[in-house]
């Protein structure tokens, strides 16, 4: 036998959770749209690797966002807003390179 919905509490605990589920996806979407693209998040790591001592050339940076590109295609926009939001606020090469 299937649950109720007649019953007024629980469909306004319904409501209330699907309400809910969907302002979470709106921020996961917005997080997502608003996360940086290749080049900001090369710039951030190749400002590490200046910070570090090590010299990047523009086929470095050329090379980096390539690199970056491949990542976002593969992993996804979610999974992206993650590894970019990670690396762009990462304090040293390390913990970039940590980042995914």
């Amino acid at each position: 036998m299937q649950p109720s919905t007649a019953d007024p509490r629980r469909r306004r605990v319904l409501i209330l959770a699907g309400i809910l589920a969907g302002l979470l996806a709106g921020v996961s979407v917005i997080r997502a749209a608003t996360a940086p693209d290749e080049a900001e998040v090369c710039a951030r790591v190749l400002d590490l690797a200046a910070g570090a001592g090590e010299d990047a050339s523009e086929a470095d940076r050329a090379a980096c966002e390539r690199h970056y590109a491949e990542l976002r295609e593969r992993s996804g926009w979610l999974e992206w807003a993650r590894v970019a939001r990670c690396t762009v606020t990462a304090q040293t090469l390390s913990d970039a390179g940590g980042c995914g």
